[in-house]
């Protein structure tokens, strides 16, 4: 039993090794994703104020006045009233989305970006990453990929943690390090390393796992508790799409009245919009899970919803992203996080190397059982 789940062992970390190392690397690196793309976009998203002087109907008329054509399907800003706004505006290029960023302080357009566009520059950088991180820049096929490498590395968490138990009665000896040279230490570096971090990289995997294998996973949570629809996904679409509502965006939020809105999207299909907004109850300080629904035509609300509770299929929905970069347990969850993803590539190196000296050590075996007599002779 145990020489099989080392066969399964070595063989999941060689067949997986590169798209481990790969994940473990642009993991560390989309922890701090909003920091790293601002430093490396300051003049986009560094305000030139502190304090936001546009509304929202002129902002949307700014970015809407900024390219002719262009129309504004939503917005959202951060948590500080002087954040950067950013808009999502159509038309944008088949199978990507265009954004363009406004500085409220000034009520200018700060530049603008599309994503899933395969652009190798500064402003793109960060996009880019992400979508590799996820997808491997291949779409539905990588996204599908990169969730199969997550399931088995699931999987792998329990053959591993089988084999780094060898006996009960010695089980401190999987968490130690010790002080020597060479095998040894490779072997207690792979080991030990994993059997700390052991309950982060499982939430890890096994978050990253059901979003991208997100249909089947619904699947199988389905079979015990159902997901409650998003707001305003329920209601009847009109029979013909609303392209010029009666209200503003400035309006629905003012129908709304959050004590503090994120933004606001506009659906033309059903004539609604969707009002976020920012509530103690959210999970991360960057995104607001109360929804507000307001009727475009009538100005009335009509539904009210906080995202992040409901049905356990809903809270366990909400907990996933926070869970998969650490943000759920603040700062110090994020720097844990990263840390992970650094002991992933050295649990892919170290794993390596341990197969490498074993692999060699067989060969030299094999060679001297193969002689026809005893070297002394």
């Amino acid at each position: 039993m145990r020489s099989s789940l080392r066969w399964l062992h070595s063989a999941f970390g060689l067949a997986g090794a590169i798209w481990l190392f790969l994940l473990g690397i642009t993991g560390t690196l989309l922890v701090f994703y909003t920091e790293l793309d601002h430093a490396l976009n300051s003049e986009m998203f560094r305000p030139a104020g502190t304090a936001s002087i546009a509304t929202v109907d002129e902002a949307v008329a700014t970015v809407t006045a900024s390219a002719a054509g262009r129309q504004v399907e939503g917005f959202w800003r951060g948590n500080n009233e002087a954040d950067i706004w950013t808009f999502r505006v159509s038309p944008a290029p088949p199978g990507t989305t265009l954004e363009v960023y406004l500085d409220p302080t000034i009520g200018r357009v700060t530049g603008e970006r599309v994503w899933h566009e395969l652009t190798i520059d500064r402003a793109h950088l960060m996009p880019v990453l992400y979508q590799l991180h996820y997808n491997l820049l291949m779409g539905a096929g990588g996204e599908w990929f990169i969730g199969l490498v997550g399931f088995f590395w699931l999987i792998d968490h329990f053959v591993a943690l089988t084999l780094s138990f060898p006996t009960a009665a010695k089980w401190w000896h999987s968490f130690r390090i010790r002080v020597a040279n060479g095998h040894k230490l490779t072997f207690d570096l792979h080991r030990s390393i994993g059997m700390w971090l052991l309950l982060v990289t499982l939430v890890i995997a096994g978050t990253g796992t059901y979003m991208n294998w997100r249909p089947y996973a619904e699947t199988v949570v389905g079979m015990f508790s159902q997901r409650s629809p998003w707001p305003g996904s329920d209601l009847p679409e009109l029979s013909m799409p609303l392209e010029r509502p009666r209200l503003t965006m400035q309006d629905a939020i003012q129908v709304a009245a959050p004590k503090h809105f994120q933004g606001a999207n506009y659906d033309p299909a059903r004539g609604i919009y969707a009002v976020n907004a920012f509530d103690p109850r959210d999970l991360t300080s960057d995104y607001g899970r109360q929804v507000f629904v307001v009727d475009a035509i009538s100005g009335k609300i009509r539904s009210s919803v906080y995202t992040g509770s409901g049905t356990a299929a809903d809270v366990m929905e909400a907990w996933l992203l926070p869970l998969h970069n650490g943000k759920a347990a603040g700062f110090g969850g994020r720097i844990v996080v990263a840390l992970s993803g650094v002991a992933l590539c050295s649990f892919v190196i170290t794993g390596l190397m341990i197969w490498w000296r074993r692999r060699t050590s067989r060969r030299v075996h094999l060679r001297k059982s193969s002689r026809p007599y005893p070297e002394s002779w």
